[in-house]
This record gives structure tokens, C-alpha cells and sequence, in this order.
């Protein structure tokens, strides 16, 4: 078992009354992935058996290693019910003024924590983090164990989950399975961490750009939890880019008292033009924020940009964007829904290079790797909370909606300062023609407004075109009007815009199975038609190709090998012709070239004036192994570039500021 990692150091504060002060930064963390015993408990009798006491004898259990997703294992290929984890760990000396909890990444679904032998909470959510206080429920220098119940079932009242059983008289749904596999486990990762009794439980940033004057508003939500009988103390603030502390004057707007032990406090500054670097795609660049609050530190990315709808135009710091993108089902052979770093990585960097940067990316919550990436790197993120196809009974459900509220907080507070994520889905495929529909959209939206008003609020329809006037589908209250479309393109586009033609459009899903084609030309084919629809168009705001990748499920309609075949690579990533040919059709920009007498040829990089379309800046031209600047083009401006004749069998190559080749010939 690995020890705990203590850091010490001392930072340089400013203070808000302008005075600089050094500080001592003492944080712990200790992690709980490795080796942790594992069982089956298919008849649910674990508990009265006795297996979440210390005590329990594990010679029949086997070990895995945490994260780990159950679903997965050869021997329990899709094994859906109870499990067990345990595990046990020595803790050094703890001051008494101290607290410890235990922090779960995510658990699938259903997870019930035991410390040695004691109940210390519970959690319904498979995509969530959350944490526990287990402070008195642990022994100091002597063994601990924790043990932990998973229980990967789903039904109607799940998120994600089944439809419920129709009513008397009306004929059975073959949609009372579940959409995807089930992958069931701790399939994240796991920590102590040890706080002090007044430690800083989040931090929200809200970094404002003013595009006409250069200079920038930052303001710093600290939820501060306090000691019993203690009162709040002013945290520290210091930003930092490039590893360079900013010197900055901060204000506090204001101090609430959220109950007994949680307050609020949110300070503002002003960062000067000077130090202004907008966060975009071209040039994701990332500020640091370190928040301190007596003796504890908390820290977190940032990027500074303004994201803004006009009419039916999508901005990103004032540039329109029209932009392609993918959904991605987490999953990846041997992992299950893992998402261990080294896939995401991968597959991030294939979906960078196949320009698909704009992406609804799942219909649950994803992991924090993908959007540490995306900030990154430079990718535009949707992400969506739950909420696939509940029929108009579910979504009335006080039981649903709660769960769903505690889901979908839960996604938001830990995801709302990456600048990747620009919007928030409140959910796909639901009766959004429905009262009910129409409830839940406006409710959720308000909600999730609530928590983080600085994003742009939508949900991914596949009703919004059968209604006859914009308040009967619930697409009236979103920023923008996501649409999944599997056949009549061109008449669903056009209704839509009739519906509400102050909106953006996006394209949430759009596609075709490889088994339901002739062949991956015929499909490419369709394909292209698809996007020669959407650009002639210019409020389609992007479109998202479903999926990514290849996926497993039970749903009605997967293929006899237990896939369903809608990926441009397949589940191990192996590129399909329609991942390149979808790579040309979605990136911002194309070759020309033409001959010149004089053993010369002229190659052309033009900027598209369609869809996808935005401003090629600080790009390069490599043919071979020499590289041109192209200049700054915005779209349907070119450059020509005169090279030798003789080296007309070397490859084209496009690369982005970031580095990555977006287009190649």
C-alpha cells in the first residue's frame, strides 16, 4: 500500500487588504487503487453473512485491482447484482483536529461504504464522484478496512435505467433494457484525504473577458467548510500562467452563511489586457487559481473566454463556429467503462485529429480525463447528466427528478471550471412533446442554472420536429436546439428553423451501422450527402457523428457479436475508412494544387466558407519534411504556397497550433 504523500511548502499570498503574507501548505492524500479483495454476492446475502466486518475471510475472494469494472472479467461477462470490495489500510498518527474522508471517482451504480464494519454512507450515480466523512469510524495505528457493496442493476427507477412496464392493455416495449452495458464495479479511482476541520470543499471560477478593451473579470466562488465553532476566515487568492504569479488587487463581493458549518465567499479582480490570453481552440491556454483558507489549499485550471449565442450564430470570443464533432461510448475492451488514461489519451487524440471538436460527447457523465484533455488541447465539450429516454411517468416522478437533480449537481460542481465544457444537456430521446416533457426541461434547465449560469443550456431532441408550434416541445426554453436525425435531413433542418429561427441548430447524432449499408463506401457516401445537407445551412452550429466508436449492448437491434457497428473505428480503435473520409468532410480547411511550367507547383490551403468553418491561426503547411507558416485565414480566404515540382509524391500535412496533423493528402 502506498503512504501518505505530504507537501510542504511556502506561497507567496496576497491578501485582500493588498498586504503579502507567506503561508505553510500541508495537504495529505493517500490513495486506496491496487489490490482490493473482490466477491459475487448474486443472492444479496453479503450483509447478513457478515462481509462488511473486519473480520470476514476473504481466502475464497479474489484479488483485483481498483479501478476496476467486474462487467468486463471473462468469468463474469456482464454479471449484473450485488459485489463486494474490501480492503484494508494502516493510517499514521492523525491529529485529532484533523477529518478523513474517503473519495470515490465513480462507482456503477448502487455503492453502500462500510468502515471497519460500520455503515459511513451510501451513493446511487455510476459516472459521480462523492465523498464520505469517516473520521469516527477509524482506529489510529492499527489496520482499517474498508469495504464496499456495488450493486450495477438498473430499472425503471435508475438514471441511466429501463422504461417502466407499460399500463394495463398497452403492448410490451422492447426498450425495458438497458441502452448500454451495465459496467459494473469502482471503476475509478479511490483516495483518503486527510482536511483539517476547516478546509476549502470547492472552488467556482468565472473568468469574464471584455473582447472590445482586452482586459478581464475573474471572480472566485470559496465554499469554505468551518471548524464547530469557529468563524470564517478570508481565503487567499493567488493566479498564476505559465508558472508566473500574477500580482493582483482582490475585493470581496460577498460573505454568506450557506448553514451552521458551510459559507460562501466570492472575490473578483480585474486582469489587466497585459495579462489577458484567451482560452480557444487554436490556443487553449490554461491560468491557475490557488485558493487557501487557514491551513488548507485547493487548487484548479482555468481559461478566460466568452461564450455567447446571437441569433442562430454560436461565439467563441466573438468568432462564429461551425464545427464537427463525435459521441463516445466509454469503453474499451479488457476496461470495460474504465477509461483508464491511456485510452482516453489515445482516443482524444484521434478524435483532435479527425476534427471532431465539437461533440455531445455522451449521454452520462464522463471522466475528469477527458476534460483535462479537452482544456488542453482545444475541444469544445456537451455534457449531459442523465436522463435517456424517460417515458412522461418517469420524468414526473418527484423519486426521478431528485435523482437525477443530485446527479446532474454532483457532474456540474466538479466540472464547472474547465473551459472545454460550454454547455450542459439535460438530457436525450425524452418525451419533449409531452406536459411532462415540457415540465422537465424547463425545471432541469432553471436547476442547472442554479448551479452554474455561465454556460449554454440545451437537450438532445428527437421530437422537436414533429411539433406544430415552438411551445409544444420543450426545445422553447433551451439556448440552443440539438437534434438527433436518422433520415429526412433536409425537411428536419428546415422544421426546426421555421419552429424557432432565433436558435442555433446542433446535430447531436447523426450516422449509419456498418452492417446496415452495402459497404464502408457506401456508407461514406451517405455520409457526405448528410454534411451536404447541413452546409447549406449557416445555423447549424456543428454536428456530432454517433458514435466514435463501436460499443457493446443488449439493446434491441445490436449485432449477433453483441456490438452495435455504428463507430468509425472499431471497439480496439482501429480506423475505418469512414474515420478519414469524415476527417477530410469535418476539417476547417482543403488543399488545391496545380502545376506551374517551371517545375513548379502551387498547393493551396483554403479555408472553408461552410460548415465546419473557423479561423485557421498560427497553422503550418508540411510537406515532406519542410514546414510553411500559413498565415492567419479566415473562412474562405486561402494561401498559395509555390514549391518544388519534384516532391509531388510527399504528403500534405495540415498542423494546428497545438501540434496535432488535422488534415492530410
Amino acid at each position: 500500500m502506498k503512504k501518505s504523500i505530504k507537501i510542504y511548502g511556502i506561497v507567496t499570498i496576497t491578501f485582500f487588504t493588498l498586504f503579502t503574507i507567506t503561508f505553510s501548505v500541508q495537504s495529505q492524500k493517500t490513495t486506496l487503487d491496487g489490490s482490493w479483495y473482490f466477491t459475487l454476492d448474486q443472492f444479496n446475502i453479503g450483509e447478513k453473512v457478515g462481509w462488511h466486518l473486519p473480520t470476514v475471510e476473504m481466502q475464497k475472494w479474489e484479488k483485483v485491482l481498483v479501478p476496476h469494472c467486474f462487467s468486463d472479467d471473462p468469468k463474469y461477462l456482464f454479471y449484473t447484482g450485488n459485489t463486494w470490495y474490501t480492503r484494508k489500510f494502516k493510517l499514521d498518527e492523525i491529529d485529532s483536529n484533523r477529518k478523513m474522508f474517503v473519495r470515490f471517482e465513480a462507482v456503477f451504480y448502487k455503492s453502500t461504504v462500510f468502515i471497519n464494519g460500520k455503515l459511513a454512507g451510501w451513493h446511487e450515480g455510476g459516472y459521480t464522484p462523492f465523498e464520505l466523512d469517516i473520521t469516527t469510524y477509524l482506529l489510529r495505528n492499527t489496520e482499517n478496512t474498508i469495504t464496499v457493496k456495488v450493486d450495477n442493476s438498473w430499472d425503471a427507477t435508475t438514471i441511466p435505467g429501463s422504461k417502466p412496464l407499460p399500463e394495463a392493455g398497452k403492448p410490451l416495449t422492447y426498450s425495458l433494457f438497458f441502452p448500454w452495458i451495465n459496467y459494473g464495479g469502482i471503476i475509478r479511482s479511490v483516495a483518503l484525504i486527510n482536511r483539517p476541520q476547516t478546509y476549502i470543499k470547492n472552488i467556482k471560477i468565472e473568468a469574464e473577458p471584455d473582447l472590445q478593451k482586452g482586459f478581464a473579470t475573474i471572480a472566485i466562488k470559496t465554499l469554505i467548510v468551518n471548524a464547530p465553532k469557529t468563524k470564517t476566515v478570508a481565503p487567499k487568492l493567488n493566479l498564476y500562467f505559465n508558472g508566473n504569479t500574477l500580482k493582483l488587487k482582490w475585493k470581496i463581493e460577498s460573505i454568506q452563511t450557506v448553514s451552521d458549518s458551510l459559507t460562501t465567499i466570492i472575490a473578483t479582480t480585474i486582469l489587466p489586457a497585459k495579462q489577458v490570453k484567451l482560452w480557444s481552440l487554436n490556443y487553449p491556454n490554461l491560468y491557475n487559481a490557488k485558493v487557501i483558507a487557514e491551513s488548507d489549499t485547493f487548487s484548479a485550471n482555468f481559461g478566460i473566454r466568452k461564450l455567447e449565442i446571437k441569433g442562430t450564430k454560436f461565439l467563441l470570443n466573438g468568432e462564429e463556429l461551425h464545427l464537427g464533432g463525435a459521441n463516445r461510448v466509454s469503453e474499451f475492451p479488457g476496461e470495460g467503462s474504465k477509461d483508464p488514461l491511456s485510452i482516453v489519451e489515445k482516443d482524444m487524440q484521434l478524435m483532435k485529429e479527425g476534427n471532431m471538436i465539437l461533440s455531445r460527447i455522451a449521454h452520462y457523465p464522463i471522466s475528469s480525463d477527458i476534460l483535462n484533455w479537452a482544456d488542453k488541447n482545444g475541444m469544445l465539450i456537451i455534457t449531459e447528466a442523465g436522463n435517456w429516454q424517460m417515458t412522461e411517468s418517469q420524468m414526473a416522478s418527484v423519486l426521478m427528478r431528485d435523482k437525477y437533480k443530485q446527479q446532474a449537481r454532483e457532474m456540474i460542481e466538479r466540472d464547472w471550471n474547465h473551459p472545454s465544457v460550454i454547455a450542459y444537456s439535460v438530457g436525450n430521446e425524452y418525451k419533449s412533446l409531452s406536459p411532462e416533457g415540457i415540465a422537465w426541461t424547463k425545471e432541469m434547465i432553471d436547476f442547472t442554472k442554479s448551479i452554474d449560469n455561465t454556460r449554454k443550456l440545451t437537450f438532445c431532441s428527437n421530437h422537436v420536429a414533429r411539433a406544430k408550434a415552438p411551445e409544444e416541445e420543450g426545445s422553447m426554453h433551451v439556448d440552443f436546439v440539438s437534434i438527433n436525425i436518422y433520415g429526412g435531413n433536409e425537411r428536419i433542418i428546415t422544421k426546426i428553423h421555421e419552429l424557432y429561427p432565433d436558435k442555433p441548430i446542433y446535430i447531436s447524432e447523426f450516422g449509419f451501422r456498418t452492417d446496415e449499408v452495402k459497404n464502408e463506401e457506401d456508407r461514406i457516401q451517405k455520409l457526405q450527402k448528410n454534411i451536404e445537407v447541413i452546409r447549406k445551412y449557416d445555423y447549424v452550429m456543428g454536428a456530432s457523428i454517433w458514435t466514435f466508436n463501436h460499443y457493446r449492448s443488449r439493446y434491441n437491434g445490436t449485432a449477433a457479436d453483441g456490438y452495435r457497428p455504428w463507430g468509425v473505428v472499431t471497439a480496439d480503435r482501429k480506423k475505418l475508412d469512414a474515420y478519414n473520409a469524415l476527417r477530410y468532410e469535418f476539417s476547417p480547411a482543403y488543399f488545391e494544387k496545380e502545376s506551374l511550367s517551371n517545375n513548379q507547383l502551387i498547393v493551396k490551403v483554403i479555408a472553408r466558407n461552410e460548415f465546419p468553418k473557423m479561423t485557421l491561426e498560427g497553422y503550418k503547411l508540411r510537406i515532406g519534411s519542410t514546414e510553411y507558416a500559413v498565415n492567419k485565414l479566415q473562412p474562405g480566404e486561402f494561401q498559395k504556397f509555390i514549391v518544388p515540382f519534384n516532391i509531388t509524391s510527399e504528403k500534405l500535412e495540415l498542423i494546428s497550433p497545438t501540434g496535432f496533423v488535422v488534415l492530410e493528402k
